[in-house]
């Protein structure tokens, strides 16, 4: 569903979008009430659009998304075994336009994005591996989070007459990402012909990592008239 229109007229306009999704998919070899894994998302998109003044726009974006799966590790031999997988994020955007003199144009841009998964069993049993098939929790758990700030400024001057017109454009930018996560494994047990334990396997603590990065550049550039071939 999308609709769009103005919110003050020759100032102000609007753009707004929403999905929603479903979608089963069954395991048929499998029984009836533990055959299926799932997807559902739900997206959302928002648009402003602003006329400051005659020489000056401005734009500014949300967009919002989250999408569920359950029951990934559904096969024909494991039912009981499977986890779900969760994502969740948002990015905000906003550009801002100023005509300075007759032709010069300054450009500001910000955004800022989050995006975050998690890995989840649907059950805390323990993980049991037997001759033909697997039981109980899925042993790995998974959180991970990311994010990225961007700004940039540009600046386009006025054409410059020297045979012929030539424009002249420089920029600055700078970029900030961050990422960090956690991760889990649980026992896991091997059971043999007689469904007793002849083997268990243990893993280490939980593991965390984070790490973060800064990025900047700068670049000027000019562009004149063709050469005819």
């Amino acid at each position: 569903m999308t609709f769009t229109g103005p919110i003050v007229k020759d100032r102000i306009a609007v753009t707004q979008s929403f999905e929603y999704r479903f979608v089963r998919t069954p395991v048929n070899s499998l029984p009836p009430l533990a055959r299926d894994t799932k997807l559902e998302s739900f997206d959302s998109y928002t648009q402003f659009d602003f006329i400051l003044t005659l020489k000056q726009t401005a734009t500014v974006r949300l967009r919002c998304i989250r999408r569920n799966s359950t029951s990934l590790a559904l096969t024909p031999y494991a039912s009981a075994v499977d986890f779900d997988f969760h994502q969740r994020g948002y990015q905000i955007y906003a550009q801002h336009r100023y005509i300075i003199g007759n032709a010069g144009l300054l450009s500001s841009q910000f955004s800022y994005k989050r995006f975050d998964v998690d890995v989840t069993a649907q059950s805390d049993d323990p993980y049991r591996l037997l001759l033909e098939t697997t039981e109980g929790g899925f042993f790995n758990r998974q959180a991970r989070r990311t994010s990225r700030t961007s700004w940039q400024e540009n600046y386009r001057f006025a054409p410059w007459q020297f045979a012929g017109s030539h424009q002249f454009t420089v920029g600055l930018s700078y970029e900030r990402s961050g990422y960090r996560g956690r991760q889990t494994f649980l026992p896991v047990e091997i059971d043999g012909v007689s469904d007793k334990r002849v083997e268990r396997i243990s893993f280490g603590s939980p593991a965390s990592f984070r790490i973060d990065q800064n990025e900047t550049a700068w670049f000027a550039a000019t562009s004149g008239p063709s050469t005819p071939a």
